[in-house]
């Protein structure tokens, strides 16, 4: 099995077939990115909890606002970036 064998098996879990990770990122980097999404996942599993109709995981940056979330639908996976604000009235 490669260097990132298992983040690309859960990787293509999340529905992202023909994604692979770069052999060229050191282990320090990774370990950054896998912190980083760690806590978006948290954050996402809070968003998910309250009125977020969603079939998969949510990633939520930092610094986002989402008004009106009981009208939000979201797919099988999901990022939303830092410093996003979505109205979902419109």
């Amino acid at each position: 099995m490669s260097k990132y064998g298992v983040l690309n098996f859960l990787i293509s879990k999340m529905g992202r077939k023909n994604y692979k990770i770069d052999k060229q990122i050191s282990f320090i980097d990774m370990s950054i990115i896998l912190y980083e999404k760690f806590f978006q996942l948290i954050r996402g599993l809070f968003l998910k909890f309250s009125f977020i109709k969603s079939r998969g995981l949510i990633f939520k940056g930092k610094n986002t606002i989402i008004l009106h979330k009981n009208k939000i639908k979201l797919g099988k996976t999901t990022f939303i970036g830092n410093n996003v604000k979505i109205n979902a009235l419109c």
